[in-house]
Parts: structure tokens; sequence; C-alpha cells
């Protein structure tokens, strides 16, 4: 459960989040829409830590989240992808993925004298995951090229899946699928309505409407955002 009460952002007097109260349960999909400056993105930086806010509070599994660190919220399994997709993009798409992976073994100088087999059966596991997730989302066919030489929708699918690599509970994509043709937008909603992965998605800015919402259907719900306050909400 993650639970959202009354927080409020301003910018110079410029009102971003209004008394903004959600809950999301888990293994859920909520879709996020409205105008650009709603204040949509402003929300996913202090859910995330990335924006302190001015009064209200964010709770995870009845713990406060605000004034943690971002690194902090992502360790709750609280993880966001951003407009700028902060890929390494002269990485591979397989070697940006297994940087997603949390604690891992050969991180801590230590280890690499004392328990390189640790490290090696770790690194195997990890890859086989990433090689899942990248079958998941049908571009295992990509995993060695550089993120450089993909599409703008495919690197949209690699952040994903580092969002999904990190052990994400709850999951946050922000522009989630603009710039995706038809068949990446169905492999997307695939992905994240896969209860294989037990995330919960909280998507925002999502276009391209009526897939979306045969997709959003098939769970518990689809929250729309009218006004710039992101006050009212209606129940799709």
């Amino acid at each position: 459960m993650k639970d959202a009460k009354s927080v409020n952002k301003k910018f110079d007097g410029t009102v971003a989040l209004d008394n903004f109260s959600q809950k999301v349960q888990a293994e859920s999909i909520t879709g996020i829409i409205g105008p650009n400056g709603a204040g949509k993105t402003t929300l996913f930086n202090v859910i995330t830590g990335f924006l302190p806010p001015d009064s209200g509070s964010i709770q995870c599994n009845d713990q406060q989240l605000i004034g943690l660190p971002p690194y902090k919220i992502a360790r709750h399994g609280i993880i966001r992808t951003f407009q700028q997709l902060r890929l390494i993009t002269r990485l591979t798409v397989l070697d940006n993925i297994l940087l997603a992976f949390q604690n891992q073994a050969g991180e801590g100088l230590r280890n690499i004298f004392t328990f390189s087999g640790l490290i090696k059966n770790q690194e195997q596991a990890n890859r086989k995951k990433t090689q899942d997730l990248l079958d998941s989302l049908g571009i295992r066919d990509k995993e060695n090229a550089l993120v450089e030489d993909l599409s703008y929708g495919q690197q949209k699918m690699v952040s994903l899946l580092c969002c999904l690599a990190a052990g994400a509970r709850l999951v946050l994509l922000d522009e989630s699928v603009g710039y995706l043709g038809l068949d990446g937008l169905g492999l997307t909603g695939a992905a994240v309505n896969n209860r294989r992965w037990s995330t919960t998605t909280y998507g925002s800015r999502l276009n391209k409407i009526d897939i979306l919402e045969a997709i959003l259907k098939q769970t518990a719900y689809m929250t729309y955002y009218s006004t710039a306050l992101l006050q009212d909400n209606i129940l799709l």
C-alpha cells in the first residue's frame, strides 16, 4: 500500500500540487492524464524524493518517505523512469539493465578478493533475469546493441526494464508510451500488466488513449485528473 495525503507543492506562488491525495493498491495500474504543466512530473519528483513537498504525507507500508533521499526511497521498491531517460548510451542494453540490480556482491571491494565465486554466481543469475526481462518486451535481439543505436521508443522499454531489474514494487512511468509504435505499446502494456513481476504501475502523461484504455481496463482502475491542480478524479 502506497498512500499520499494532502500533498502540496508550489513554485514561486504557482501551484503544482494542491492537496493531492491518492491510495495505490498492490498490483494495480493507475494512469494519470492531464495537460502540460498539470503537475504530473512534479508529483513523481515529490514521491521519489527529488523534490520536497511543502506539506503533506507520503507513506509506503506505514513508513514515512518524506525527507528520505531518492536512493533510500528506491530501496523501498519505489522506482521511476524519467522523460530524459538517463540511460548510459555508450553501454549495451544488457549492461544498462545489469547495472540496475541492487545490492550486487561485486560492488564491495572486499568481496572481490574473498567471495569471487559468490560474485560470479550472482552475475550469472542477474544475466539470466535480464534476458528474461528482454524476452518479456520482445527485444532480446537488442541485448548487445548500444543504447544510443536504439530508437527512442526502444530506449523507453530499456528504461522500464531497468526499473524491474532494480526490484521495483511501485513503478512510476513518466511519459510512459510516447513515441512507441503499436507493437511497442502492446508489449509495454503487457509487461506492466504481467503479474509475474508483482509490481504496481503508476503512469503519467499516458497518450494513445484508445489502446491504453484497453490495457488498463484489465486492471483495477485508471485515474484521470482533469484539472491543473490534480484534484478531480473519475474512475474508468
